[in-house]
């Protein structure tokens, strides 16, 4: 990993002195900073319990589920969480489609617009009330969970997006059926 920081910060250096009049240098050096935390999962580990609580204790029912982190089961190299069943977002229509459900229908724009409302109202409490948030959500972090039960004790046994490695959906009643 810091050989592949090192050739960037090569080229980098490079591309400041013969082609771009920017400091891409400076941004090598953070992220060599930086993945170093990258991968502390103990740091993870602390940050997905402060997510989940944070939206726990924001909402009757949490918009997005975090995993929760197994005790005992973590080191600077190891993270063991929940096991969370559900459909990686980038698949989500492909399972529609398995199930009968149009993709491009009436039914799975409602799921969309479900999912992106979740997602929404998540991360604008994590960045605008606890200024504290899951800072990489790419589609491979996301998971729609395929849940019908509304209960609190579901969520104190399912949990939503580790920090840095997924997030879960869950609680689409409609979208039990959807996919």
């Amino acid at each position: 990993m810091m050989v592949d920081i090192r050739n960037m910060q090569a080229f980098a250096l490079f591309l400041q002195k013969y082609d771009i009049n920017f400091d891409l240098f400076s941004a090598t050096k953070e992220m060599e900073k930086q993945i170093c935390y990258e991968f502390d999962f103990v740091r993870e580990a602390r940050a997905m319990e402060r997510i989940r609580e944070f939206l726990r204790v924001s909402n009757k029912k949490p918009p997005v589920m975090v995993p929760r982190v197994i005790p005992g089961m973590i080191s600077r190299e190891v993270l063991v969480m929940e096991f969370i069943q559900g459909t990686p977002i980038m698949n989500l229509s492909n399972e529609m489609s398995k199930r009968g459900i149009d993709p491009a229908g009436k039914l799975a724009a409602m799921a969309k617009q479900k999912i992106l409302t979740d997602l929404t109202l998540a991360y604008g409490q994590m960045i605008l009330k606890d200024g504290f948030f899951h800072a990489d959500p790419h589609p491979g972090n996301i998971l729609i969970c395929n849940n019908t039960e509304a209960s609190d004790a579901y969520y104190q046994n399912v949990k939503i997006f580790p920090y840095g490695k997924g997030i879960f959906l869950d609680e689409y009643s409609f979208m039990a059926t959807l996919y």
